[in-house]
């Protein structure tokens, strides 16, 4: 499966944004569950539109480094604070979030992913420089 291909056709198929989207990287093939892969970029796509800036491009970015993969997703937009982030990757909670629609399923669905790709899921939100979830996992995982 190639990478850039999967972002390239979820981000043809995501929602309309006032800022558009940017997606950066090289293309990295690599071994994994290309539909559940899908699905958590579909669910990272849709929470930059829900809770970032309409008027901010939503940025897509992929970087390899050796035989790792990094997958981010970034919004500008109100921060999610450090005592929350922990929160958000619990099943039906949404970490203060309680405005927006969903069954806060979404970024516990994307760490179940990541974990079963041998990876990993971070989060990293300031004001400043905005909301960025990462997914970092091997070019070939293993899914459990």
């Amino acid at each position: 499966m190639k990478l850039r291909e999967l972002v390239q056709d979820v981000v043809r198929d995501a929602p309309l944004h006032g800022g558009g989207y940017d997606v950066r990287g090289p293309e990295v093939p690599g071994e994994w569950c290309q539909a559940s892969l899908r699905r958590a970029l579909e669910n990272l796509i849709r929470n930059a539109v829900k809770y970032g800036r309409r008027d901010t491009p939503i940025t897509v970015t992929i970087d390899r480094f050796d035989s790792q993969v990094l997958l981010s997703v970034h919004n500008m937009g109100v921060p999610i604070p450090p005592d929350q982030i922990a929160e958000h990757f619990l099943m039906f909670k949404r970490g203060g979030q309680e405005k927006v629609q969903g069954w806060g399923l979404g970024l516990a669905y994307v760490k179940n992913v990541a974990e079963a790709h041998g990876g990993s899921i971070n989060i990293d939100s300031a004001e400043e420089t905005g909301t960025t979830v990462t997914i970092d996992m091997p070019v070939k995982a293993i899914v459990t």
